[in-house]
């Protein structure tokens, strides 16, 4: 990592762009000089902080460069997630308490807490790594799960990924790894990080990239999608947006085929990517970019019994409250297909297989098709369990505004009858006005 921020000393391009102008790389490095000399004192070996992911990155990059130069654990938290049950779960599982650091926090206000004691930590310490936390959401009945990873892994991955972007935008927070790994590969080639403190929104994203000439954003497909039915995408304002990358759920080509025929310039990059193992290096099929490619050179991959196996560096050092897999090949829990051409296509959970009279099937592969019917926008499948036949599937589209619903409801009985399999059929329509995506900007499947 010292070498990292060695290389920023005489740097004259750009590291960010925010509400408070534009900062380079030398200037950076010679705050963080300053700042890390007071923080010397502040951090001592083997401590937990846990920072607010915020949108002021100059300062969040200060405290994270700090704390892993004196071998100080981090984590970055949204504020709505510092909660008393957080709080009590964090300090359980790391074996210590933890200073929570604000986003307006000044440096000099930083106290000592308590070292932690957790073996997963401490043998990553002794190992001369840079420790840094995770939290992720589990479905094992745990509220969070806590992941530690390395820096120094990540680093090593963008070296030997070549450069694809000069600017980019901090769309997903640093309390993600999505955010984590955008913020680490900007810094690792010295791009330019675009940061607002505003939320995002389609208008806001398309205002940005023309304003600041983001040649590469990266989001979610239910974004991609939500700016596509805002008519966010043009020609003009986004001529310098070189190529889209998305990820973190399926993706379905038809409405990422309709983003192209906007911006016929653009290349898609479909990532792949968990918390647990970071995101990781894949080509793409620009004719279909529901699929996708691994760079096997970097990582490793199979298929077993329909459910996707990685082997990477950057696979995390372990749970601190959960059970552990074994060494080796991680169980990523995705249904995935694998095509004559090598290419895979990534069909949801391998828990959201839906099982009707035997016949089993993903939701993914019935939004597929249920997408194309004129009108609508977006569509969620999920599957409610049924004593008779196994379960009984619920089809809820996201219907255009210029689209009248009964008509819809006749063409969909119509398309259901003549083009889906029987069995794919839904059982129950529910038709609504309002986008359903969750906070993190990924497709809401709640009923």
């Amino acid at each position: 990592m010292e070498e990292l921020y060695k290389s920023w000393k005489h740097s004259s391009k750009i590291f960010n762009i925010s509400e408070n102008g534009k900062k380079t790389y030398g200037e950076f490095f010679t705050d963080l000089k300053k700042s890390r000399e007071h923080l010397k004192k502040a951090f001592t070996l083997k401590q937990l902080f846990v920072l607010e992911a915020s949108n002021d990155y100059q300062t969040y990059v200060k405290f994270v460069s700090c704390l892993l130069e004196k071998h100080c654990v981090f984590m970055s938290a949204t504020y709505q997630f510092i909660d008393p049950d957080f709080r009590t779960l964090l300090e359980n599982e790391t074996q210590s308490s933890f200073i929570y650091i604000p986003a307006d926090k000044n440096f000099n206000d930083v106290t000592n807490t308590s070292e932690t004691n957790n073996p997963i930590i401490l043998q990553a310490l002794k190992d001369k790594l840079s420790p840094f936390l995770v939290r992720t959401s589990g479905t094992s009945g745990n509220k969070f799960k806590f992941i530690c990873h390395s820096a120094e892994a990540f680093v090593r991955k963008y070296h030997q990924i070549q450069n694809h972007f000069h600017t980019t935008m901090a769309f997903s927070p640093a309390d993600t790894i999505a955010g984590i790994e955008t913020l680490m590969e900007a810094i690792t080639h010295q791009n330019t990080l675009v940061s607002d403190k505003e939320k995002m929104t389609p208008l806001k994203v398309s205002e940005l990239i023309e304003k600041e000439q983001i040649d590469y954003f990266q989001t979610t497909p239910s974004f991609l999608n939500l700016m596509l039915i805002s008519k966010a995408f043009n020609q003009e304002k986004m001529k310098n947006l070189k190529k889209i990358a998305y990820g973190s759920e399926p993706a379905l080509s038809s409405s990422l085929l309709a983003i192209k025929e906007t911006l016929s310039h653009l290349e898609f990059k479909h990532t792949y990517g968990m918390s647990e193992i970071g995101i990781l290096s894949t080509v793409t099929d620009q004719n279909d970019p529901a699929r996708f490619k691994f760079n096997q050179a970097i990582n490793d991959f199979k298929i077993e019994d329909g459910a996707l196996l990685i082997k990477t560096e950057t696979r995390m050092l372990g749970y601190l409250n959960y059970v552990n897999q074994a060494p080796g090949w991680f169980k990523t829990g995705d249904a995935a297909e694998l095509d004559s051409d090598g290419y895979i296509k990534i069909l949801g959970r391998t828990d959201d297989l839906i099982n009707l009279a035997g016949r089993k099937f993903y939701p993914y592969e019935v939004e597929d098709l249920l997408i194309r019917i004129e009108g609508a926008e977006d569509i969620s499948v999920t599957a409610e369990k049924n004593a008779l036949i196994g379960n009984v599937i619920i089809a809820k589209f996201l219907l255009g505004a210029e689209y009248d619903e009964q008509d819809f409801r006749e063409r969909l009985k119509i398309f259901c009858e003549t083009q889906l399999p029987s069995f794919m059929c839904p059982h129950k329509i529910l038709v609504t006005r309002e986008p359903f995506i969750t906070s993190r900007f990924k497709k809401d499947r709640k009923i």
